[in-house]
């Protein structure tokens, strides 16, 4: 049984007064800041082992490159599209220190075995898609509670602020990871990235050991214990359905993640077939996206307090991603790619971060964990059976033509959601 803790939260004991000079107040606070730089060590290992791992794919099947790379991203969507909302459920009920550590043993576990195989000369594709669906697996539960561990280390006012901040940590390392993983390619093997990208993991485990006065569960005492796991699923799809602005979110993240998000794991495709490049020119760009997404994510990060309207600024975003997608298939051009890409990865990422922090502040603490793996669905499992649904129209035309298909998905299912669902503009 998950024992409540009775001790003060962390964010409220530490919480230092912050002057109105610094513009990332969430810094303030120093369990978030090692926690933060942690995920930004890690996330790193982790972009520069997917670069890795989408080069390996198109090497190893160049005839079908397409194809594979999107059989590896389906392979990577089937437990994400299942299990988020069950780690949720762990995340409303279990220690999240306790949730977290056991998480991060499965990823050294995974990318350690990874490593090890492409080192010795025994990688496959089979086995980067068998090794794609466990990380996938752990993932699913380790979301859920990192994102709602969030709220624990920070005051209420603060919480939009950490949100973007936390998002940034990814996007960040979306800057740095893939072009550190494309130069270290042709020095020391995809081996040697996935090795980097094990080692990574360990960032988090010592942060863990740094925190002071977590506490152990929520905030208020949860009243899902006990309940069975289908009930507590039922609870927060009906909290989602019934509630009319977490509807108009959800359909929204769902247009953008399952055609705005899924060209990412395309991008080796778009590299090779189109701009002619090698493996440090696809870090570069898939860099560019890692620059624009922690361009967006800083942004709003420092004017969160003064948006207004976010909901129309969601639809607004999502839709001119789409606008992007058209246009990176109307030109043949790397520096006009990376440009692209650059502003791309700045909408998106803004979209998630204005996204998660409205469900943040919304939905009640008993149902977060809940909640916030159905939408983790839409931002990490739909991009993934897009970028499969992508590579199959890419192997049977052309990646062109695919990016362009999905850029009008985006813009219409925009449309489409604004007209059906007007609570968008409820968002404040």
């Amino acid at each position: 049984m998950a024992i409540v803790t009775t001790a003060e939260p962390a964010a409220e004991k530490e919480a230092p007064p912050v002057r109105r000079g610094i513009r990332f107040e969430a810094f303030g606070y120093r369990n978030f800041t090692i926690f933060w730089f942690s995920l930004i060590v890690t996330n790193t290992g982790t972009w520069m082992g997917s670069v890795a791992e989408g080069w390996l794919i198109t090497d190893l099947e160049p005839e079908r490159r397409s194809f594979y790379v999107g059989l590896l991203a389906i392979a990577f969507a089937i437990p994400m599209l299942v299990l988020p909302p069950f780690g949720g459920v762990l995340a409303d009920r279990l220690p999240r220190m306790t949730a977290i550590n056991l998480t991060q043993i499965g990823f050294l576990i995974v990318n350690s075995t990874v490593a090890v195989l492409a080192l010795s000369g025994h990688i496959t594709v089979h086995v980067l898609i068998v090794a794609a669906f466990c990380g996938a697996v752990v993932l699913a539960f380790d979301s859920p509670v990192r994102h709602s561990m969030v709220p624990e280390l920070v005051p209420p006012d603060q919480l939009t602020s950490a949100v973007s901040l936390n998002a940034v940590s990814f996007s960040g390392a979306g800057l740095v990871g893939p072009a550190v993983g494309g130069l270290l390619i042709p020095l020391v093997g995809a081996g040697g990235v996935f090795l980097v990208n094990a080692f990574s993991t360990v960032s988090v485990l010592i942060a863990l050991r740094l925190l002071r006065d977590v506490p152990a569960t929520l905030r208020h005492r949860n009243d899902t214990h006990g309940e069975n796991p289908r009930v507590a699923l039922v609870r927060a799809i009906t909290y989602i359905r019934t509630t009319p602005l977490m509807g108009a979110l959800f359909l929204v993240a769902l247009a953008a993640g399952l055609f705005g998000r899924a060209y990412s794991p395309m991008l080796p495709v778009l590299s090779r077939d189109v701009y002619h490049v090698g493996s440090t020119a696809n870090g570069l760009l898939i860099s560019a996206a890692g620059l624009g997404a922690l361009s967006g994510g800083l942004i709003l990060g420092a004017s969160a307090s003064r948006l207004t309207n976010r909901g129309g600024w969601i639809a607004g975003l999502i839709a001119f991603q789409g606008l992007m997608l058209v246009s990176i298939s109307l030109h043949h051009t790397y520096a006009l790619g990376i440009v692209t890409l650059l502003i791309m990865g700045a909408v998106g990422a803004a979209a998630v971060a204005l996204i998660t922090g409205i469900v943040q502040e919304r939905v009640p603490p008993q149902l977060r964990g809940r909640v916030i793996g159905f939408f983790l669905l839409t931002f990490i499992s739909f991009p993934s059976v897009g970028a499969f649904l992508m590579g199959v129209i890419a192997d049977q035309t052309s990646i062109q033509l695919a990016f362009a298909l999905f850029g009008v998905f985006v813009i219409l299912a925009v449309i489409w959601v604004i007209w059906r669902a007007p609570q968008m503009h409820d968002a404040g």
